[in-house]
């Protein structure tokens, strides 16, 4: 059975804190933000997408340094989104 989430972009300015995680140690690699069309393009693609605070803009991650965060699993808390 597939459950519909409903994420909240409308706190934060725009913004959910996304969490990514080591998928089999559960280490906490980085802390990113998503905004909805972050969100949007890294369930098109299943590459994981992010929203630069600092440079204003959207990120792929591995666009540019090749170390891609690819077909992430997503797991949403209180807080935010986790990706591992």
């Amino acid at each position: 059975m597939s459950e519909q989430i409903s994420l909240d972009f409308d706190k934060m300015g725009g913004l959910l804190p996304a969490i990514v995680q080591d998928a089999g140690t559960g280490d906490v690699l980085m802390l990113a933000f998503m905004n909805r069309e972050a969100w949007e393009r890294t369930l098109a693609t299943g590459e994981a997408h992010y929203y630069s605070r600092s440079r204003n803009t959207l990120w792929h991650k591995g666009g540019t340094s090749a170390t891609y965060s690819g077909s992430p699993r997503f797991s949403w808390t209180v807080t935010g989104i986790r990706c591992s």
